[in-house]
């Protein structure tokens, strides 16, 4: 599950932490300002790192489709992954975006 944002936490390229940084802030952004409350993912079943990096944040797999090689993941947002969204939502930065700049 995410957990709210620290920005003087120190990630290191070669780990997860990264993509599930990445991760994280998307799907907070995605619940708390736009509505979603499901998020699907379709991963290449060989890609192991992948699927054991959304299986780490909530994700069960819903299926597996033979002739495309894929795994299908899914995270509905609700009681305790919603707290945690909202937690991660807070901590983001927002400013304002000039379309006429």
């Amino acid at each position: 599950m995410c957990t709210p944002c620290n920005p003087h936490q120190t990630v290191h390229p070669s780990t997860q932490g990264i993509a599930r940084e990445a991760l994280c802030l998307f799907m907070a952004y995605a619940s708390s300002d736009l509505g979603v409350r499901t998020f699907r993912a379709k991963i290449l079943e060989d890609n192991a790192p992948s699927i054991a990096l959304f299986g780490s944040l909530g994700f069960a797999e819903t299926k597996r489709v033979a002739v495309f090689q894929e795994v299908h993941m899914e995270l509905a947002v609700a009681g305790g992954v919603a707290e945690s969204f909202d937690r991660a939502a807070q901590a983001l930065v927002r400013k304002e975006y000039d379309a006429a700049a």
